[in-house]
């Protein structure tokens, strides 16, 4: 590894982003199974369940039509730590939420993060990685989501 091992610092550390939203993703599926869940949210039906779990997703279009004028215009940098910033103030609002509207606002704030670095990350660790493991560190950010939905479903079985 020698003088590459910085960019596969970089890499890893950038990737770990996707490894939460592969926890996210995956852990959705146990959360809207849970008791205590359904008793605080009223038993949401299937209307209002598809609300919940796809307001996320639509933050991840929005965010993703966001990210190229963001990285151009403030940089990869900015933009990956502003992003990091969005996806705490979002699950935060998620944490303490109180009804099933502020739970969808801020899974779409989330979203909207998640959009934003699912974008930027692989393209921050393209331009800094040495051209011959380009490759192997961008997959870095597709390993680390397929990570995360596996470490959730586990915790979710145990």
């Amino acid at each position: 590894m020698g003088h590459k091992a910085p960019k596969y610092v970089v890499s890893g550390i950038t990737a770990l982003g996707g490894l939460l939203f592969g926890y996210d993703i995956g852990i959705m599926a146990s959360i809207l199974q849970m008791e205590r869940f359904l008793d605080y949210f009223n038993h949401p039906g299937p209307l209002a369940v598809g609300v919940i779990v796809s307001s996320l997703t639509i933050g991840c279009f929005l965010g993703s039509l966001l990210s190229g004028p963001l990285a151009d215009w403030y940089s990869r940098k900015r933009t990956i730590m502003l992003g990091a910033l969005v996806c705490t103030f979002g699950a935060a609002i998620q944490f303490g939420s109180i009804n099933r509207e502020m739970l969808v606002a801020g899974r779409f704030v989330s979203g909207l993060a998640v959009g934003v670095l699912s974008s930027v990350v692989p393209m921050y660790q393209s331009e800094t990685a040495p051209p011959e493991n380009r490759g192997r560190m961008v997959s870095l950010q597709q390993w680390a989501i397929t990570w995360g939905i596996f470490l959730a479903f586990g915790i979710d079985y145990g």
